[in-house]
């Protein structure tokens, strides 16, 4: 059996708008992962969703080291260790 080692875990949130949502976003990320969240920004303006080129839309934080592997431990914890093929890449990357 394979040992598995955790380098980092990434979490995010993509709101797809600024504003109150937004906000209420970062402090639910902050909440959980226990770091002050960075705003990520739209590439290219969509009309359609009414979104602008530059505008904040998602959230996201980058866990590393033995915190990575706390708050992965926890999470599989909630959906008791069990995970489904499907969950891994063939590069054996999980997400």
């Amino acid at each position: 059996m394979k040992d598995i080692k955790v380098s980092k875990l990434c979490m995010s949130m993509n709101v797809g708008k600024s504003g109150d949502i937004l906000i209420k976003a970062a402090k639910t990320l902050k909440k959980v992962s226990m770091q002050i969240p960075s705003f990520g920004k739209a590439r290219i303006t969509v009309k359609s969703f009414g979104i602008r080129r530059g505008e904040f839309i998602s959230t996201y934080c980058t866990i590393r080291g033995k915190k990575a592997l706390v708050m992965l431990f926890k999470v599989l914890k909630e959906k008791a260790f069990t995970l489904r093929l499907s969950n891994f890449s063939g590069l054996n990357n999980f997400g």
